[in-house]
């Protein structure tokens, strides 16, 4: 169910009304399990990267939580880091340049504090590009942290 869809995703929903209740849930399964493989690579190819830091494994959305508390200082800020990502990070892979758009979860909590050393990372892109963002996380928290 959508709650006051858009105009465009009236259309979408009266579309599914005429699909096979057996279709949509084959199709969703086939999403769950892409998202699924896709979160458990990112979860262990970031602990390789950053032994330590902490990856949550969402059961119902496209992003998870980094949490830097185990490994970053005591004065580390989400909200910083995300600039500096924005701003400064530059990783260079195969003669490219990359850098992450993270969020910062400093704002999710009623408590800022909570956040403070958390960040989200949406799963939005490719899987090629997917499978280096825990590299360029990796190198880019490194040299935020040695500021």
């Amino acid at each position: 169910a959508n709650l006051c869809a858009n105009h465009l995703g009236q259309y979408i929903f009266g579309s599914l009304a005429n699909e096979p209740t057996t279709e949509i849930k084959k199709w969703f399964s086939k999403q769950n399990l892409y998202y699924k493989n896709l979160f458990k690579t990112m979860k262990n190819n970031l602990v390789k990267e950053l032994p330590g830091v902490i990856v949550s494994e969402p059961e119902a959305s496209i992003y998870c939580i980094i949490d830097f508390k185990k490994i970053g200082n005591e004065n580390f800020d989400s909200d910083e880091f995300v600039n500096f990502c924005a701003e400064k990070g530059l990783v260079e892979i195969d003669q490219q340049l990359f850098t992450v758009l993270l969020a910062p979860m400093k704002g999710f909590y009623k408590n800022s504090f909570i956040g403070k050393t958390q960040v989200r990372l949406a799963l939005v892109e490719s899987a090629h590009l997917l499978d280096i963002a825990p590299k360029i996380i990796a190198t880019l928290f490194k040299t935020f942290s040695k500021f």
